[in-house]
């Protein structure tokens, strides 16, 4: 695991793996994707992978010039 994102008593947190995301790219990647999940959570759109997300990543991942397939 990369990241994750979660809520602890109401306040966003994403947590980041120093052994895992080595390089910037890598982080930067990374957290544009749990900061998909943040927005996920602010729409009321509550599983995981769900189709807005996907849409969403796809949206961050041709601005941003991320791999779709590897974000």
């Amino acid at each position: 695991m990369f990241a994750d994102f979660g809520m602890e008593n109401g306040v966003p947190v994403i947590r980041v793996s120093a052994a895992r995301n080595g390089f910037t790219n890598m982080l930067l990647a990374t957290l544009a994707h749990e900061m998909c999940h943040l927005r996920q959570e602010m729409i009321g759109d509550r599983g995981h992978h769900t189709a807005k997300f996907r849409r969403m990543a796809a949206r961050v991942c041709a601005v941003h010039g991320f791999d779709p397939k590897t974000f």
